[in-house]
């Protein structure tokens, strides 16, 4: 991965993680939680320094993408990290032409409930800025019809001021993350499709995804206005709550037969 390519990103980024993460302890914590070796990399008393180094040496391990996953684990509405975790995975998925390792079923849930959590990241990542342009266009406009979200900001799009417009770009950038999610979710369930009688939210997970992915390639794409995208209000099919229970249970019970 090229540093002077993401220069201006990870400066960016360096700034905003010295203020997340104020004192040296805070940075080396965060890095050690992301899987680093934290005694090879030189802790300064200057924060933006020291995120610069922790930055560099996760570039040269290859483990940049799961450092920044950490952080916007713990700060979901930096829109610094949002932006880079989207360049970066971009990046990777560019960047990775071997030929893919055939998963075992355990490798392929266990990968699955990481992407699905790392989604889900994305969708309270969008809360606040969604709550705040609603109120702000509606307020400001005085719109009293109950519309849903996505078809407020899309039907109002172009009264929107600068400021809003700002949001409403924001949560689109977070839509194209979810986006990345969801796709790798439906290629994991789908080499999976076996497992849907021992885990049967397996099914609506897929159905859910496969329209989600279909909404996004045919509307979301096609159209600036919208930026964000749900499959549960209008087409009532909604993310299937507790489907990682199950399957963790399911896991847990293929360990104990393994026993």
């Amino acid at each position: 991965m090229s540093l002077k390519k993401f220069e201006g990103l990870i400066s960016r980024m360096c700034k905003d993680l010295a203020k997340l993460y104020i004192a040296k302890e805070d940075a080396r914590a965060v890095a050690g939680r992301a899987g680093l070796d934290i005694t090879d990399i030189p802790f300064s008393d200057r924060s933006t320094d020291t995120w610069r180094n922790i930055i560099i040496y996760a570039m040269q391990e290859g483990h940049l993408l799961p450092l920044i996953e950490s952080c916007l684990k713990e700060y979901p509405t930096s829109s610094v990290l949002l932006e880079a975790v989207s360049s970066f995975y971009q990046q990777e998925k560019e960047e990775d032409t071997a030929p893919a390792k055939k998963m075992n079923e355990r490798e392929i849930l266990e990968e699955l409930l990481e992407v699905l959590d790392l989604g889900l990241t994305g969708f309270r990542a969008q809360i606040e800025n969604r709550n705040n342009l609603n109120q702000r266009i509606r307020s400001r406009l005085k719109i009293e019809e109950n519309l849903p979200y996505e078809d407020v900001f899309a039907a109002y799009f172009e009264e929107m001021n600068r400021f809003e417009k700002r949001l409403h770009k924001n949560i689109r950038e977070v839509t194209e993350y979810i986006k990345d999610k969801n796709a790798r979710s439906r290629e994991l369930v789908t080499q999976i499709k076996y497992l849907e009688p021992a885990i049967p939210k397996l099914t609506q997970l897929r159905k859910h995804l496969d329209l989600w992915l279909h909404k996004y390639e045919t509307l979301f794409v096609k159209d600036p206005a919208m930026c964000i995208l749900y499959t549960g209000v209008t087409e009532k099919l909604p993310f299937p709550k507790g489907v990682e229970d199950e399957i963790s249970q399911y896991l847990a019970q293929q360990k104990a037969k393994s026993k």
